[in-house]
């Protein structure tokens, strides 16, 4: 549960800094 809580939180990290970049 940990390891897809951790992978959950990398991917909406990425999603959002890709967003400010691209925004």
């Amino acid at each position: 549960m940990a390891e897809l809580d951790m992978e959950t939180e990398v991917k909406v990290i990425l999603e959002k800094y890709f967003a400010e970049q691209l925004g």
